[in-house]
């Protein structure tokens, strides 16, 4: 199937939006989409983009995927030096504004960004490459997290990316997790609407 097939059939199978990867081959060791992908699937009527900058120095590219139509940006926490800058200009674009924590970043250096942010991705591996083993540690992050927006009295809610399947997506739901990000478990089964269905009910 094409990418635009792809798109078309998880966008009918119920999926919010689509996650777009974009790296460059610095940050991580892989290249993969750009804001000319963003663009064409944003040319599928109704399709919603969340845009992931797995790259150094996201607020470059800020203007670029917006033009793009992106819907949502995320950036990686530590690629750049003035995050709470960043986040405003994601808002200020009218786009929703993402933070990504990798397995070993500490959750609580997001403490003074929660404010600004409208979302935080956890990720389950480390960025750049799909079907890697779930890092066991983040279980704990996501509810240490949770425990701290819980007690400021902070609804903000909380995904998780990376070898998500169905059996690890019920801890994670449990622990608070309030949506995931799927590749693999949904686009290597022959059946992506069930997939996504199944997916879906454990969200509720």
């Amino acid at each position: 199937m094409s990418l635009g097939e792809n798109v078309e059939a998880v966008k009918a199978a119920g999926a919010d939006f689509v996650h777009v990867d974009v790296m460059d081959g610095v940050y991580v060791k892989n290249i993969a989409f750009g804001p000319k992908a963003v663009a064409d699937i944003k040319s599928i009527p109704g399709t919603r983009v969340e845009a992931h900058l797995e790259l150094h120095n996201p607020e470059n590219y800020v203007e670029m995927f917006h033009n793009a139509g992106t819907d949502a940006l995320v950036f990686q926490l530590g690629t750049t030096n003035n995050p709470i800058r960043l986040l405003k200009e994601i808002h200020a674009r009218g786009m929703l504004a993402g933070i990504a924590l990798n397995p070993a970043d500490p959750w609580e250096n997001l403490k003074h960004l929660v404010d600004y942010a409208d979302y935080i991705i956890m990720m389950g591996v480390e960025p750049g490459f799909g079907n890697q083993t779930f890092e066991e540690g983040v279980y704990q992050k996501i509810s240490e997290l949770k425990e701290f927006l819980i007690a400021q009295g902070r609804a903000i809610p909380i995904g998780v990316d990376g070898s998500v399947n169905l059996e690890r997506a019920h801890k994670l739901k449990n622990l608070g997790t309030n949506w995931f990000i799927v590749g693999s478990a949904i686009f290597s089964t022959g059946n992506r609407e069930d997939q996504v269905s199944k997916f879906k009910t454990i969200i509720g």
